[in-house]
């Protein structure tokens, strides 16, 4: 569920959604105190992970079993991409062709 003044935001992307964020929680950090307020407005937070999720990526990451960290298989959406790359080309060398 999306607040409301922020779903405002993010319904006009002439906003600044980004530049938006970053004030509202600089706002916030005025008005409750820096160390009550956690920004993730840009993607980069200003805290570190807690250590349960740093041993818990950590684990993550040690499986080497195969594919284990791959892209799952999906014949339908890969045959899918194929026909709308094919589809893209074709249309580009139309479009070539009548220019010429």
């Amino acid at each position: 569920m999306i607040a409301r003044n922020m779903k405002s935001i993010l319904e006009n992307p002439a906003n600044g959604v980004i530049r938006k964020m970053f004030e509202e929680g600089a706002l916030l950090k005025k008005k409750y105190g820096e160390d009550n307020v956690y920004d993730f407005s840009i993607g980069n937070p200003d805290l570190d992970p807690p250590a349960e999720v740093v041993e818990a990526i950590k684990e993550i990451a040690a499986d080497t079993s195969p594919m284990c960290h791959g892209y799952m298989p999906n014949p339908a959406i890969c045959r899918r991409v194929r026909q709308w790359q094919k589809k893209r080309r074709l249309s580009r060398v139309l479009l070539f062709l009548r220019t010429a």
